[in-house]
Parts: structure tokens; C-alpha cells; sequence
């Protein structure tokens, strides 16, 4: 374990934390920015770690990702790398501010989005923003490309797509 700077735990083996009032517990945990963040189970807010998803063999070098400020990733290979985000389960991201991903393989750029089931992402092909969003199921996708907004956008169930090349608001699609 490697803590290096005021108020740090790293508890369990090959953590690093090193910003202040930050945790890391479990397996190959990294809080390497963002001040307050917590990083719990296995391989959390890395690269280059990987965990075999069949024997639960680790192999690679956990080397830092981004972490957000007062971020939290709970579960195996997850990334909170956007302020106050919240990454739980299994390979997800959240990298937008105020962001949740919550459960397989979800991928959230958008600030105060949520993304919760397996495989939903918000796919920001241009200079677009996202904003408010909720993608809740499995493989559902927001995409945009260009200088777009999408806000307050809902998307529930079952490989629902939505590939945006203007701006919307408030719209739902179950």
C-alpha cells in the first residue's frame, strides 16, 4: 500500500492514495486525484489491472486513472473520474460531474446523469453536452454528434438508441 499526504487509509494490498482525506480498501484500489474520493473491493479507478472474470485472477499493473473530486467507486474495475460521481458494480464509468453508474458496463459523460442496469451509455461524438439524463435497462445508448444539448432525456427497457445531431430537451422513450 502507498499513502503519500494528510488524512489517507489504504487498507488491504497495492493501494495508492494520495490526495487528501481520501480511501482506498480492497485489492489494487487508486485515488490518485481528487481530494476526499473513496475507491472500494477490487481494481477501482485504474488501468492497466485486470481481473480474470472466470477464476478471479488479477494479472496486469494497476497503474492511476482520473478520480473525481469526493468520487466514490465500489466493486471490480470502476471509474469515478467526474466530481461528487458515484461508480458501483462492475466496469462502469462515470465521468461526468455529479454522475451515477450503477451496475455492468454502464458509461455516464453527462453531469447529474444516471445510468443504472447493463451497457447503457451517453456517447458524446462532438462538442456536445449532456445534462439530467436517465438511461435505466439494458444496452440503451444517447449519442450525439456535433455541438448538441441533451437534457432531461429519459430512456427505459431494452437496446433503445437515440443518436442526436440537434438540440433536445425532456424527452422520454421507453
Amino acid at each position: 500500500n502507498s499513502a503519500s499526504g494528510p488524512q489517507l487509509s489504504a487498507f488491504g494490498y497495492k493501494h495508492t492514495t494520495s490526495t487528501t482525506n481520501s480511501s482506498a480498501c480492497g485489492r489494487g484500489n487508486v485515488v490518485s486525484t481528487g481530494a476526499a474520493s473513496v475507491a472500494i473491493c477490487i481494481l477501482n479507478n485504474q488501468t492497466g489491472g485486470n481481473s480474470n472474470t472466470a477464476t478471479g485472477v488479477i494479472s496486469g499493473t494497476p497503474a492511476a486513472a482520473a478520480c473525481g473530486d469526493l468520487s466514490t467507486a465500489i466493486g471490480v474495475s470502476n471509474k469515478a473520474s467526474g466530481s461528487h460521481s458515484s461508480a458501483v458494480g462492475y466496469d462502469n464509468t462515470a465521468s461526468g460531474t455529479d454522475s451515477s453508474a450503477v451496475g455492468k458496463s454502464n458509461n455516464t459523460q453527462g453531469t447529474n446523469s444516471s445510468l443504472f442496469g447493463n451497457a447503457n451509455r451517453e456517447i458524446n461524438g462532438g462538442a456536445g453536452t449532456f445534462t439530467k439524463n436517465s438511461l435505466f435497462g439494458y444496452d440503451n445508448e444517447i449519442t450525439s454528434s456535433g455541438t448538441v444539448t441533451i437534457q432531461n432525456c429519459t430512456i427505459v427497457g431494452y437496446q433503445n438508441t437515440w443518436t442526436q445531431s440537434g438540440s433536445v430537451s425532456n424527452a422520454t422513450e421507453i
